[in-house]
């Protein structure tokens, strides 16, 4: 059993800080476990406004933690996971029903959070990216539909996680789940079939298609396809 206690500041509304005590048996939620903690103790710092001008759109799992630390040495800021929870109330905004936020709205207040550039590939942030000058997009991928698909069952059943105590205790968790976490792995992952998201073959064929589908919806002259593999 590992027993922790983290302490979180968020800028929602101002600085709040946030402890907790949290003990869980490391065995599938492991990853979950690590994962969480490391957000949730990280220490958030002010950052100066940007305008967000990459858009990072490849499938988890297909290099974009490597891509992001290349992207940090040629001086971007990208949103991606280890700042996920500094967003999770925009996702949470952008998923809600009732809510007037749009993907623009979203865009604007990363750049406002200090971020110039963005992981995600919900189907109106592509659009997003597609329709915007002067924004680079870059798609990376996996050798098959059935490499990626491979890799991403080791991390499939963590939304699983997600959705249980104690993480769903968490408000921005909560945040998260629908508009992020369930989009992701039920839905972007299967081509809207939830019920599949730990189907090999399904799996495949999403990552496959979503290769297509950005190629049609971004100018050429502004995506770059890459494979972690090509160095």
């Amino acid at each position: 059993t590992l027993v922790a206690r983290c302490s979180c500041t968020t800028e929602q509304g101002g600085a709040e800080a946030k402890s907790f005590a949290l003990g869980s048996s490391l065995s599938g939620d492991s990853e979950v476990l690590r994962y969480s903690l490391k957000a949730f103790g990280k220490l958030l710092q002010p950052r100066e406004p940007k305008r967000v001008e990459v858009a990072l759109i490849g499938f988890g799992r297909t290099g974009t933690t490597s891509m992001v630390a290349a992207l940090d040495l040629l001086g971007y800021t990208i949103q991606h996971d280890d700042s996920l929870f500094e967003v999770s109330d925009l996702h949470g905004r952008l998923a809600a029903k009732d809510d007037t936020f749009t993907i623009d709205h979203f865009v604007q207040e990363c750049g406002n959070r200090g971020f110039d550039g963005i992981f995600f590939y919900s189907d109106e942030f592509i659009e997003w990216a597609a329709r915007t000058e002067n924004v680079k997009v870059l798609l990376t991928k996996r050798d098959s539909g059935k490499k990626w698909a491979e890799s991403w069952l080791v991390i499939a059943p963590n939304v699983d996680s997600l959705s249980s105590r104690p993480f769903i205790w968490f408000k921005t968790v909560r945040d998260l789940l629908p508009g992020y976490f369930e989009l992701i792995y039920k839905h972007i992952s299967t081509q809207g079939q939830p019920e599949k998201y730990k189907d090999m073959d399904t799996l495949a064929a999403a990552h496959d298609a979503h290769l297509v589908k950005v190629r049609k919806m971004v100018p050429r002259d502004r995506l770059l396809e890459f494979n972690v593999k090509e160095g």
